[in-house]
């Protein structure tokens, strides 16, 4: 702080807040977030605004505050597009895609998770894709939709077998259900 670093600041508040989430004590990394928010916003980056908005959206829907967490889930949309930071933006998609699952919008979790397996597909980030891949075939399963599931599932360990092994069995563990 005394020699001010500032990106070193917000990146040591974003360290914390993660620990803090993990732990359990959402409503501890809020402050920190926002914290490393205003120092990216003041330094410009906007990489960096986009992935803590995201971040502050998981914990915001964590803790069950749903207009918060879509606020922040938009606010990173629009700075991934206005940036053109594909990646992000199908990663902020696809936690917002959850954030409307929770609330029973099964139709617009659907778009969002195929725009954002589209766009996972179109920058070439086999990790998004399985992930987009495999929450729409576990929404699929939720309504019942069993053939969906089962491709989009089978897409998704294709996908993540080979460089993401644990991720991939995850997957298989899901397929079981089927």
């Amino acid at each position: 702080r005394s020699i001010g670093d500032q990106p070193g600041l917000a990146q040591a508040q974003r360290c914390q807040a993660l620990h803090h989430w993990r732990c359990g004590e959402g409503f501890s990394a809020i402050p920190l977030l926002e914290g490393a928010l205003d120092h990216h916003e003041k330094s410009h980056d906007h990489h960096a605004q986009g992935s803590v908005l995201n971040i502050l959206g998981c914990v915001h829907r964590d803790l069950a505050q749903r207009n918060r967490a879509e606020h922040c889930f938009e606010r990173a949309v629009t700075i991934a597009r206005s940036m053109e930071l594909r990646s992000l933006e199908s990663l902020v998609l696809n936690n917002l895609a959850e954030l409307y699952r929770d609330c029973g919008h099964t139709d617009r979790c659907i778009r969002l998770y195929r725009e954002a397996l589209s766009i996972a597909r179109d920058v070439g980030n086999p990790t998004s894709e399985a992930a987009a891949l495999a929450n729409l075939g576990d929404l699929f399963l939720s309504c019942n939709r069993i053939a969906d599931s089962i491709s989009h599932l089978n897409a998704a360990i294709r996908i993540a077998d080979a460089p993401k092994p644990t991720i991939a069995a995850t997957y298989k563990g899901m397929l079981a259900v089927c």
